[in-house]
C-alpha cells in the first residue's frame, strides 16, 4: 500500500513501474520522462539478478559509452540512455560516474546485501532528495514524494530557508530539517542502516592548459562549446536557439535537426 502511495505521488498520472523485494525489505517505483527519441524503449525499473536500478538521465557521451561497453551497433538505436547507464553501473559500479558525462541522477539497490548506491551529476542538474527515518531510507528526485512518506517530519529548517534568499544556499539542505539533497558531484552510500555522502568529483582549480597565443584559448573554448551543443541535439520535436550578430540578437527556430 505504501509503495502505491509513493508511486502515485511520483507518477503524477503517468505510467509507473513498481518493483518489490520478495523479502519485503525494499520497493522501487519509476516513471519515464520521454524527452529523448530512445526513451520510447525505456522500461524502468531496470532489474537483473543482483541489482535493481532507476534513474533520470541524458547522456552526452552516449556513443563513447556504447563503444566502451562493446554493444553491437545494430542495438544502439533501441537502447534508452537509462539502459546504457545501467550497464555502466554493472560494469564499473560506483566508478561509473567518472566515465559518464551528461545530466543524471540514479539509485541502485543491491538485492543480496540491501545496500543502496545513489549519485547525481557534477551539478545535480536532476535533484535527488533523501530521508533517513530510523531503519528506513526514502530516495526520490521529487521532494513531494519524500513528503508523502507517512512518518516524514515536516519540521522546517529555518537556517536553510534563510539561506535560500542568498546567492549560495547551504549544500545538501532543503527547507525541511530531516530531508536532505544529494549535493552535485556526490555519491550516497547506504549500508547497514548508515547513510554517508562521498564526493566523486573534485574539480581542478588550477589551469592545466597553457598556450602562447591567447587566440588558442578562444579556439579551444569554441570547440568545446560546439561539442557540448552537438551532444544535446537529441530531443523529441524541434528546439529554438539564437545567435548574436553585430549589436543585436537574431532568433532562429530550428526543426528536424534532432537525431
Amino acid at each position: 500500500m505504501l509503495m502505491e502511495q509513493l508511486a502515485r505521488s511520483l507518477a503524477g498520472g503517468k505510467r509507473c513501474g513498481i518493483w518489490r523485494d520478495e523479502r519485503g525489505r525494499a520497493g522501487i517505483a519509476a516513471t519515464v520522462a520521454g524527452t529523448l527519441p530512445e526513451d520510447a524503449h525505456d522500461r524502468q525499473p531496470l532489474i537483473n539478478s543482483k541489482v535493481v536500478f532507476v534513474c533520470r538521465v541524458r547522456l552526452d557521451n552516449r556513443t563513447e559509452l556504447l563503444k566502451r561497453l562493446d554493444v553491437p551497433r545494430r542495438e544502439w538505436a533501441r537502447l534508452a540512455d537509462s539502459e546504457i547507464l545501467f550497464r555502466c553501473y554493472l560494469e564499473w559500479r560506483e566508478d561509473c560516474v567518472q566515465r559518464v558525462f551528461g545530466d543524471f541522477a540514479f539509485a541502485a539497490l543491491h538485492r543480496d546485501s540491501g545496500d543502496v548506491v545513489a549519485a547525481v551529476d557534477h551539478f545535480a542538474t536532476f535533484p535527488l532528495f533523501y530521508l533517513q527515518q530510523h531503519s528506513d531510507l526514502i530516495v526520490s528526485p521529487q521532494l513531494a514524494t519524500v513528503l508523502t512518506y507517512p512518518s516524514a517530519s515536516r519540521e522546517l529548517d529555518v537556517v536553510a530557508l534563510a539561506a535560500l534568499t542568498v546567492p549560495k544556499s547551504l549544500t545538501g539542505a532543503t527547507a525541511y530539517r530531516h530531508i536532505k539533497r544529494v549535493p552535485g558531484g556526490h555519491l550516497l552510500i547506504a549500508r547497514a542502516h548508515a547513510v554517508s555522502l562521498r564526493p566523486w568529483w573534485r574539480p581542478q582549480l588550477s589551469a592545466c592548459t597553457r598556450y602562447r597565443d591567447e587566440r588558442d584559448y578562444v579556439a579551444l573554448a569554441s570547440s568545446l562549446f560546439q561539442q557540448a551543443v552537438e551532444s544535446r541535439l537529441r530531443c523529441v520535436g524541434s528546439f529554438m536557439t539564437f545567435g548574436k550578430r553585430g549589436n543585436g540578437f537574431q532568433w532562429l527556430h530550428l526543426s528536424g535537426l534532432c537525431s
